[in-house]
């Protein structure tokens, strides 16, 4: 770990790697945080990007404390897909040049070389795409990924097969109570058609009978 005397413009150069390869970073979204020892937080900006390396400044302004400072390396930071990467030990701010490292001890801007290992967790398997963004996704969620899809797909289908046999059910029901109201309909018709029967012949009868009576009369 380096020691350097408060103060001083850094230059740091990072060198991220996934799972111990150098994998570019252009086209992705990196963020840099300097983490000082009052556990406050300090966004480096601007950012130069080549191949794995990112490069910026440690401006002497964002440096208030004596002591270790950390730097925090953020991919796709605020998406759905972030991961970070921490170096907790970067440097050390001392209150003396005669405290610095032997190397340290100039007036030139110190350069700070540091590593950042990502363990595999941006290694890009696929893409997720919208309307107008596309977001990597690890080789981890790649898989949780094509699992929901393959239990949606499942899902569906067992969706489809019980709704149709819910159908076929209730068609079944509405056609047992159609023929059930025929068969009702017709039972009552039949019970009309014999009771205008007997009426008829009361009726038929009582004329007879009306008819003999005015006779003797």
């Amino acid at each position: 770990m380096r020691k350097i005397r408060i103060k001083k413009d850094l230059c740091c150069n990072v060198e991220v790697l996934v799972g111990g390869e150098a994998v570019s970073l252009e086209g992705r979204r990196v963020t840099v945080m300097l983490c000082r020892p009052d556990r406050s937080k300090v966004k480096q900006q601007p950012l130069t990007i080549v191949d794995n390396r990112v490069g910026f400044k440690v401006h002497h302004q964002d440096q208030n404390d004596l002591g270790l400072y950390g730097i925090e390396v953020w991919l796709d930071k605020g998406s759905d897909q972030q991961t970070v990467v921490d170096i907790p030990e970067a440097f050390r701010l001392v209150p003396f040049t005669s405290m610095e490292d032997a190397e340290n001890g100039t007036l030139e801007v110190v350069a700070v070389d540091m590593v950042a290992s990502f363990e595999g967790a941006i290694a890009v398997v696929d893409s997720l795409e919208s309307d107008n963004t596309t977001a990597a996704l690890s080789a981890y969620q790649g898989k949780v990924l094509a699992g929901m899809i393959t239990d949606l797909e499942a899902s569906d289908t067992e969706g489809l097969e019980l709704e149709a046999q819910e159908r076929q059910e209730a068609d079944e029901k509405l056609e047992a109570a159609v023929n059930e109201l025929a068969e009702n309909l017709d039972t009552a018709v039949e019970s009309l058609t014999e009771k205008d029967t007997s009426l008829q012949e009361q009726l038929d009868a009582f004329t007879e009978i009306t008819a003999e009576e005015v006779d003797q009369w």
